[in-house]
């Protein structure tokens, strides 16, 4: 749609989850809801399937190997062999947009990878690891889970959040690698609150990300190799998703069951923009960093609403009996909203 709300219009016809511009706008990556093969007692349901498509309604192209479904013995005994569609979940493109890189999750399953990062090239769809733990502990875990990966600006390093230790009794942890999952570098320990609740600054020199620490919940930045980690603001909600300004200078917070927040980066300082509106999520900048697309409800569901960032003013884009969710601007400056 328009940045007005005008001119609506449907991409798809399936059940789609996270969606990703690509860097240049002219196509989106998207998690896409396949369904269960009927008459097969060993399916044990849909998975979610990488996807691509033109951003002017083209053609599909799945990018997820079509083989990636895993079989195991039926934990009950039966004799049946189970069949397990994995999810692919939360596309990041690389910044020249060839690759995309997703999280891949089996469920609580014995034996088999539980979560973990892989990349798919967006021209040959090849899909390949990344960091993912094959290696067993004595329980029949895996040893790690990796997930919620995001490109660095310049291309040079993926963030990713990551259990680690026997059963991920461990708290979640946020790390770098590189593109090949090799040097791996843990940035916090025991902090993240939220999942894929962090974001590079339009730099690349740091990282936001939601923490709970000392009883209450935080907004902190860590330098890319771990330097400076700091507490900018404390709020008063779970942070749901965070959204750096284009100049860096600022920083939008979703929360679950709150209200929209601006936070100085320098200062600290945080206000409410946007006070009649409450479940205010998916925070989106323009790219000039004058508006500020976002979900919030003021009557039950959740509705897109455009915020001027400079006098407070508020449009609602869209009056749906269903909820309108996740809005994202095209490069070029026009939002769309899943």
């Amino acid at each position: 749609m328009q940045a007005d709300g005008s001119a609506p219009e449907r991409l798809t016809e399936c059940t789609m989850g996270s969606i990703a511009w690509s860097p240049d706008g002219k196509m989106i990556a998207f998690s896409r809801r396949d369904d269960p093969r009927s008459g097969d007692p060993g399916n044990q349901g849909p998975g979610d399937s990488l996807c691509v498509m033109g951003a002017e309604a083209g053609e599909v192209k799945q990018l997820s190997d079509a083989e990636a479904a895993r079989t195991t013995s039926d934990p009950a005994a039966t004799g049946v062999q189970l069949s397990y569609a994995p999810w692919d979940r939360s596309p990041s493109w690389s910044p020249d947009g060839t690759l995309v890189a997703f999280e891949r999750y089996y469920g609580d399953l014995e034996g088999l990878p539980d979560m973990g990062v892989y990349s798919a090239n967006v021209r040959t769809g090849a899909v390949r690891e990344v960091n993912v733990s094959h290696a067993l502990s004595v329980a029949g875990l895996p040893e790690h889970a990796s997930f919620s990966p995001r490109w660095s600006p310049d291309g040079s390093l993926i963030a990713f959040e990551g259990l680690r230790g026997e059963g991920f009794q461990a708290s979640r942890h946020m790390w770098t690698m590189e593109p090949d999952g090799r040097h791996e570098r843990e940035l916090t320990h025991f902090e993240l609150a939220s999942d894929g609740a962090f974001e590079w600054s339009p730099d690349g020199r740091w990282i936001a990300y939601a923490a709970y620490l000392e009883g209450g919940n935080r907004v902190r930045v860590v330098g890319r190799t771990g330097e400076g980690r700091r507490t900018l603001a404390r709020v008063d909600r779970w942070v749901e998703s965070i959204s750096w300004s284009p100049d860096g200078r600022a920083l939008a917070i979703g929360s679950y069951g709150g209200a929209l927040k601006l936070v100085d980066v320098a200062s600290g300082d945080a206000r409410t923009p946007v006070e009649k509106l409450v479940g205010c999520q998916s925070p989106a900048w323009s790219p000039d960093g004058e508006w500020l697309a976002f979900e919030g409800k003021a009557d039950g569901d959740a509705e897109i609403w455009l915020l001027n960032v400079q006098t407070g003013a508020t449009t609602q884009l869209t009056d749906n009996s269903v909820d309108d969710t996740s809005p994202q601007w095209e490069p070029a400056g026009v939002p769309a909203a899943r």
